[in-house]
């Protein structure tokens, strides 16, 4: 069953956003951890470790209800493609805050938004899966996706450590570490883009409730 999965052509390039993706975020936490955590250069004091632990739960707690109000009217597809790039992006300017040796609320902010954004990523490759499997094969491919993004997460944690390794533990090779994994980022998004515009939807049958009106039903 799961080769006959893997031969279908979308299923493939929605499987491969995903791995590089979930890679680049092995990376990325790795950086962060290091440079709240472990780096040479500070001591992590209380009100950093909550604010660490909060800008990794609140998109989860906070934002993720919310998602599928949006996924649900934007092109999935696009979802996929952009998110990479805005990530990217942010993550590029997190790196400069990191160069600089900023640690305060600017910086926390800018982790929050860049792990937030991932929630529509995530949910966009979690609805968009039933577009391009057999409904029969749909919990195996599932459980391939989410089981097999989850190890290449820690090989990308491992890669970020040995990125570390060769950029050094300081502020300076932190800030190169995130600087690798925005050009992975935008690698996912490059990925992306081969994936048919219309295939993952959503295919509206019929005009959806406003939006107003929904993120009211989820408030």
């Amino acid at each position: 069953m799961l080769w006959e999965i893997l031969r279908g052509r979308d299923f493939r390039r929605l499987y491969a956003t995903r791995l590089t993706s979930q890679l680049t975020d092995g990376i990325f936490q790795v950086a962060l951890v290091n440079y709240v955590f472990f780096s040479p250069e500070r001591q992590t004091t209380a009100g950093q470790a909550a604010a660490a632990f909060a800008v990794t739960l609140l998109p989860y707690s906070v934002l993720g209800p919310f998602v599928g109000v949006f996924i649900d009217r934007w092109r999935r597809r696009q979802i996929l493609v952009w998110t990479p790039v805005i990530r990217a992006l942010l993550v590029a300017a997190v790196a400069g805050l990191v160069a600089a040796g900023e640690d305060g609320a600017v910086f926390f902010v800018g982790v929050l938004v860049a792990l937030g954004i991932n929630r529509f990523f995530l949910a966009s490759l979690s609805a968009g899966l039933p577009l391009v499997v057999k409904r029969d094969h749909l919990v195996t491919a599932n459980a391939f996706s989410v089981t097999s993004g989850t190890i290449i997460s820690f090989v990308g944690g491992g890669i970020g450590y040995g990125l570390r390794g060769v950029f050094g533990a300081g502020d300076p090779g932190t800030a190169m570490v995130l600087v690798a994994a925005a050009v992975f980022y935008f690698g996912a998004g490059l990925v992306a883009t081969r994936i048919p515009r219309l295939v993952l939807g959503p295919h509206l049958e019929e005009a959806p409730v406003q939006t107003r009106e929904a993120l009211g039903n989820v408030l």
